[in-house]
Protein backbone atom coordinates (compact mmCIF):
# COMPACT_ATOMS: atom_id res chain seq x y z
CA UNK A 1 0.00 0.00 0.00
CA UNK A 2 2.83 2.71 0.67
CA UNK A 3 4.56 1.18 -2.41
CA UNK A 4 1.51 2.00 -4.38
CA UNK A 5 0.58 5.59 -2.60
CA UNK A 6 4.29 6.34 -3.31
CA UNK A 7 4.34 6.28 -6.72
CA UNK A 8 1.01 7.84 -6.92
CA UNK A 9 2.77 11.02 -5.29
CA UNK A 10 5.57 11.37 -7.19
CA UNK A 11 4.03 10.64 -10.70
CA UNK A 12 0.77 12.59 -10.59
CA UNK A 13 1.90 15.34 -11.44
CA UNK A 14 4.25 13.80 -14.68
CA UNK A 15 0.99 12.16 -15.87
CA UNK A 16 -0.84 15.82 -15.58
CA UNK A 17 1.78 17.39 -17.18
CA UNK A 18 1.72 14.50 -20.08
CA UNK A 19 -1.95 15.28 -20.62
CA UNK A 20 -1.31 18.50 -21.02
CA UNK A 21 1.23 18.35 -23.65
CA UNK A 22 -1.12 15.25 -25.20
CA UNK A 23 -3.85 15.26 -24.63
CA UNK A 24 -6.04 13.47 -21.86
CA UNK A 25 -7.19 10.43 -24.22
CA UNK A 26 -4.09 9.02 -24.96
CA UNK A 27 -2.78 8.81 -21.12
CA UNK A 28 -5.88 7.62 -19.94
CA UNK A 29 -5.95 4.45 -22.22
CA UNK A 30 -2.54 3.99 -21.64
CA UNK A 31 -2.66 3.99 -18.06
CA UNK A 32 -6.03 2.00 -18.45
CA UNK A 33 -4.20 -0.96 -20.32
CA UNK A 34 -0.95 -0.58 -17.87
CA UNK A 35 -3.52 -1.35 -15.08
CA UNK A 36 -5.34 -4.06 -16.66
CA UNK A 37 -1.37 -5.89 -17.81
CA UNK A 38 -0.40 -5.21 -13.76
CA UNK A 39 -3.22 -6.79 -12.08
CA UNK A 40 -2.79 -9.46 -14.54
CA UNK A 41 0.75 -9.78 -13.29
CA UNK A 42 -0.09 -9.99 -9.60
CA UNK A 43 -2.10 -12.54 -10.32
CA UNK A 44 0.30 -14.46 -11.84
CA UNK A 45 3.25 -12.99 -9.41
CA UNK A 46 4.71 -15.79 -7.97
CA UNK A 47 7.18 -14.31 -5.25
CA UNK A 48 6.38 -10.96 -2.71
CA UNK A 49 8.83 -8.65 -5.20
CA UNK A 50 6.93 -9.23 -7.86
CA UNK A 51 3.85 -7.43 -6.00
CA UNK A 52 6.02 -4.95 -4.53
CA UNK A 53 6.86 -3.91 -8.77
CA UNK A 54 3.11 -4.51 -9.50
CA UNK A 55 2.26 -1.85 -6.88
CA UNK A 56 4.60 0.52 -8.29
CA UNK A 57 3.35 0.17 -11.54
CA UNK A 58 0.23 0.12 -10.53
CA UNK A 59 0.98 3.25 -8.52
CA UNK A 60 2.58 5.18 -11.08
CA UNK A 61 -0.52 4.64 -13.77
CA UNK A 62 -3.37 4.83 -11.39
CA UNK A 63 -1.78 8.54 -10.37
CA UNK A 64 -3.74 9.06 -14.31
CA UNK A 65 -6.58 8.43 -11.88
CA UNK A 66 -6.64 10.76 -8.65
CA UNK A 67 -6.82 14.03 -7.59
CA UNK A 68 -6.49 16.78 -10.08
CA UNK A 69 -4.36 19.64 -8.46
CA UNK A 70 -6.36 22.96 -9.14
CA UNK A 71 -3.20 25.44 -7.80
CA UNK A 72 -0.69 24.44 -10.16
CA UNK A 73 -3.16 23.63 -13.01
CA UNK A 74 -1.19 19.64 -13.02
CA UNK A 75 -4.35 18.12 -14.18
CA UNK A 76 -4.07 14.20 -13.61
CA UNK A 77 -5.74 13.27 -16.68
CA UNK A 78 -9.05 11.42 -15.93
CA UNK A 79 -10.34 13.97 -13.45
CA UNK A 80 -9.30 16.75 -15.91
CA UNK A 81 -10.82 15.07 -18.67
CA UNK A 82 -14.22 14.76 -16.67
CA UNK A 83 -13.86 18.01 -15.68
CA UNK A 84 -13.90 19.04 -18.97
CA UNK A 85 -16.43 17.38 -20.39
CA UNK A 86 -19.24 17.77 -17.84
CA UNK A 87 -21.49 20.93 -17.02
CA UNK A 88 -20.76 22.08 -13.56
CA UNK A 89 -23.89 20.93 -12.05
CA UNK A 90 -22.84 17.18 -12.81
CA UNK A 91 -19.26 17.52 -11.52
CA UNK A 92 -20.70 17.15 -7.59
CA UNK A 93 -21.54 13.85 -9.04
CA UNK A 94 -18.54 12.96 -10.68
CA UNK A 95 -16.87 13.48 -7.19
CA UNK A 96 -18.74 11.74 -5.23
CA UNK A 97 -18.61 8.49 -7.28
CA UNK A 98 -14.59 8.53 -7.21
CA UNK A 99 -14.17 7.05 -3.90
CA UNK A 100 -12.18 4.51 -2.72
CA UNK A 101 -14.96 2.45 -1.62
CA UNK A 102 -16.63 1.67 -5.03
CA UNK A 103 -13.31 -1.03 -5.02
CA UNK A 104 -13.80 -2.73 -2.05
CA UNK A 105 -16.29 -5.83 -3.14
CA UNK A 106 -13.28 -7.09 -4.89
CA UNK A 107 -11.45 -7.22 -1.25
CA UNK A 108 -11.44 -10.41 0.79
CA UNK A 109 -12.49 -13.43 -1.84
CA UNK A 110 -9.99 -15.62 -3.35
CA UNK A 111 -5.95 -14.84 -2.58
CA UNK A 112 -5.64 -14.06 -7.15
CA UNK A 113 -9.31 -14.53 -7.90
CA UNK A 114 -8.99 -10.18 -7.36
CA UNK A 115 -6.33 -9.45 -9.30
CA UNK A 116 -7.53 -11.35 -12.78
CA UNK A 117 -11.40 -9.88 -12.00
CA UNK A 118 -9.71 -6.59 -11.81
CA UNK A 119 -7.40 -6.99 -14.66
CA UNK A 120 -10.68 -7.80 -16.48
CA UNK A 121 -12.66 -4.45 -16.04
CA UNK A 122 -9.64 -2.51 -16.14
CA UNK A 123 -8.96 -4.10 -19.47
CA UNK A 124 -12.87 -4.07 -20.77
CA UNK A 125 -12.85 -0.31 -19.11
CA UNK A 126 -10.22 0.60 -21.25
CA UNK A 127 -11.54 -1.14 -24.31
CA UNK A 128 -15.04 1.14 -23.67
CA UNK A 129 -12.88 3.55 -23.74
CA UNK A 130 -11.46 3.73 -26.78
CA UNK A 131 -14.61 3.74 -28.65
CA UNK A 132 -16.47 6.31 -26.57
CA UNK A 133 -13.65 8.34 -24.81
CA UNK A 134 -13.51 11.71 -26.84
CA UNK A 135 -10.71 14.07 -26.24
CA UNK A 136 -11.09 16.99 -23.58
CA UNK A 137 -8.37 18.98 -24.26
CA UNK A 138 -8.41 20.51 -27.98
CA UNK A 139 -4.51 21.00 -29.11
CA UNK A 140 -4.90 25.14 -29.20
CA UNK A 141 -4.87 24.56 -25.28
CA UNK A 142 -2.25 22.08 -24.68
CA UNK A 143 1.20 22.92 -23.73
CA UNK A 144 4.90 21.85 -23.61
CA UNK A 145 5.80 19.33 -20.78
CA UNK A 146 8.00 20.21 -18.68
CA UNK A 147 10.18 18.28 -15.90
CA UNK A 148 10.35 21.14 -13.32
CA UNK A 149 6.68 21.82 -13.51
CA UNK A 150 6.00 17.96 -12.68
CA UNK A 151 7.43 18.47 -9.24
CA UNK A 152 5.19 17.00 -6.54
CA UNK A 153 6.86 19.00 -4.03
CA UNK A 154 5.52 22.32 -5.69
CA UNK A 155 1.90 21.26 -4.30
CA UNK A 156 3.10 21.84 -0.52
CA UNK A 157 4.48 25.35 -1.84
CA UNK A 158 1.44 26.41 -3.58
CA UNK A 159 -0.32 25.42 -0.57
CA UNK A 160 2.02 27.93 1.41
CA UNK A 161 0.52 30.58 -0.25
CA UNK A 162 -3.16 29.41 -0.34
CA UNK A 163 -3.50 29.42 3.59
CA UNK A 164 -7.42 28.69 2.86
CA UNK A 165 -6.34 25.21 1.54
CA UNK A 166 -4.03 23.92 3.96
CA UNK A 167 -6.77 23.31 6.68
CA UNK A 168 -8.72 21.09 4.12
CA UNK A 169 -5.14 19.72 2.91
CA UNK A 170 -5.00 18.38 6.55
CA UNK A 171 -8.51 16.97 7.03
CA UNK A 172 -8.42 15.25 3.48
CA UNK A 173 -4.78 13.48 4.57
CA UNK A 174 -6.32 12.32 7.87
CA UNK A 175 -9.27 11.09 6.70
CA UNK A 176 -7.73 9.13 3.97
CA UNK A 177 -5.02 7.49 6.60
CA UNK A 178 -8.32 6.42 8.72
CA UNK A 179 -9.51 5.20 5.66
CA UNK A 180 -7.11 3.24 4.56
CA UNK A 181 -6.10 1.89 7.67
CA UNK A 182 -9.69 0.21 7.68
CA UNK A 183 -9.30 -1.89 4.92
CA UNK A 184 -5.78 -2.35 5.65
CA UNK A 185 -6.72 -3.82 9.02
CA UNK A 186 -9.89 -5.56 8.75
CA UNK A 187 -9.10 -9.25 7.56
CA UNK A 188 -6.58 -9.31 10.61
CA UNK A 189 -9.07 -7.72 13.05
CA UNK A 190 -12.18 -10.07 12.76
CA UNK A 191 -10.11 -13.16 12.29
CA UNK A 192 -8.39 -12.51 15.44
CA UNK A 193 -10.96 -11.01 17.29
CA UNK A 194 -14.26 -13.28 16.15
CA UNK A 195 -12.55 -15.75 14.23
CA UNK A 196 -13.69 -15.26 10.70
CA UNK A 197 -13.52 -17.18 7.79
CA UNK A 198 -12.47 -15.59 4.19
CA UNK A 199 -15.83 -16.17 3.06
CA UNK A 200 -16.67 -14.17 6.23
CA UNK A 201 -13.98 -11.43 5.91
CA UNK A 202 -15.04 -10.77 2.32
CA UNK A 203 -18.77 -10.93 2.67
CA UNK A 204 -18.51 -8.01 5.02
CA UNK A 205 -16.30 -6.22 2.78
CA UNK A 206 -18.87 -6.90 0.02
CA UNK A 207 -21.82 -5.80 1.80
CA UNK A 208 -19.75 -2.55 3.11
CA UNK A 209 -19.12 -1.59 -0.69
CA UNK A 210 -22.61 -2.08 -1.39
CA UNK A 211 -24.01 0.38 0.83
CA UNK A 212 -21.24 2.81 0.49
CA UNK A 213 -22.28 3.03 -3.27
CA UNK A 214 -26.65 3.00 -2.24
CA UNK A 215 -25.52 6.09 0.03
CA UNK A 216 -23.80 7.69 -2.62
CA UNK A 217 -26.45 7.44 -5.40
CA UNK A 218 -29.13 7.87 -3.72
CA UNK A 219 -28.60 9.73 -0.77
CA UNK A 220 -25.03 12.07 -1.02
CA UNK A 221 -26.24 13.70 -4.09
CA UNK A 222 -29.27 14.73 -2.48
CA UNK A 223 -27.75 15.68 0.76
CA UNK A 224 -25.43 18.45 -0.45
CA UNK A 225 -27.85 20.68 -2.20
CA UNK A 226 -30.44 20.06 0.61
CA UNK A 227 -27.56 21.07 3.81
CA UNK A 228 -24.41 22.52 1.91
CA UNK A 229 -21.46 20.97 1.32
CA UNK A 230 -19.47 22.51 4.71
CA UNK A 231 -22.88 20.81 6.78
CA UNK A 232 -22.40 17.30 4.40
CA UNK A 233 -18.50 17.25 4.93
CA UNK A 234 -18.95 17.54 8.83
CA UNK A 235 -21.77 15.42 8.84
CA UNK A 236 -19.96 12.78 6.91
CA UNK A 237 -16.68 12.72 9.38
CA UNK A 238 -19.11 12.64 12.16
CA UNK A 239 -20.56 9.30 11.00
CA UNK A 240 -17.40 7.86 10.11
CA UNK A 241 -15.90 8.63 13.32
CA UNK A 242 -18.99 7.19 14.98
CA UNK A 243 -18.41 3.96 13.03
CA UNK A 244 -14.69 3.55 13.11
CA UNK A 245 -15.12 4.21 17.14
CA UNK A 246 -18.10 1.04 17.14
CA UNK A 247 -15.59 -0.87 15.20
CA UNK A 248 -13.58 -0.88 17.75
CA UNK A 249 -15.52 -2.02 20.65
CA UNK A 250 -18.06 -4.17 19.43
CA UNK A 251 -18.01 -7.51 21.50
CA UNK A 252 -18.81 -9.91 18.65
CA UNK A 253 -19.48 -10.30 14.95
Amino acid sequence: MGAYAAMQFLFGPVMGGLGDRFGRRPVILLSMLAFGLDYLVMGLSPTYGFLFVSRAIAGITGASFRHRHRLHRRHHAARAARAELRPDRRRLRARVHDRPGHRRPARGLGPRAPFFAAAGLALLNATAAYFHLPESLPAERRRPFHLVRANPLGTFASLARHRGARPLFVAWFLWMLAHQAYPATWAFFTKLKFGWSDRAVGASLAYSGFMLALMQTFVTRRLVPAIGERRSILFGLSVGMVGFRANALVPQG
